[in-house]
């Protein structure tokens, strides 16, 4: 994965999202990636194509989970332009969602509130498991 050619299809996506006429939009940005052919796409809700691009780093790369190379970077990547996203005409909160070839979510990438929360594995990691433990431990408390 090409971290500048990721950063520049995601920067003329920020462009596309920027003072919109209509006002501001209710949607979260997707990633679509097509390891195979190499090409990436940037899509709203709507499935309306932002940006897109080729990236020839991924053609014929044998990764056996390029989602996983693809999802770090994209991370880094939307760390580096957290300046463009302060200026996106979106309503907040909205998410960057890695997505495969038939749209299926991959990865929460980021979610944008008033206050920037990176969402990836390690902080998300076990947050299943400790509420299921609270609510155990708080329904034995109840009974």
């Amino acid at each position: 994965m090409n971290k500048e050619t990721l950063e520049k299809v995601l920067r003329q996506a920020a462009e596309r999202l920027k003072d919109t006429p209509d006002g501001p939009h209710a949607t979260d940005i997707h990633i679509q990636a097509f390891p195979a052919t190499g090409e990436l796409r940037v899509l709203d809700d709507d499935d309306n194509v932002l940006a897109r691009c080729e990236a020839d780093a991924w053609n014929g790369d044998e990764e056996a989970d390029p989602y996983t190379a693809i999802a770090d970077c994209a991370r880094s990547v939307l760390q580096d332009i957290q300046d463009e996203m302060e200026r996106f005409n979106v309503l907040k909160p909205y998410s960057f969602i890695l997505i495969d070839e038939s749209g299926e979510t991959v990865a929460d990438l980021l979610l944008v509130d008033d206050d920037l929360l990176v969402l990836d594995s390690e902080l998300m990691a076990g947050l299943d498991a400790e509420l299921d433990a609270f609510w155990e431990e708080l329904a034995g408390s109840v009974s």
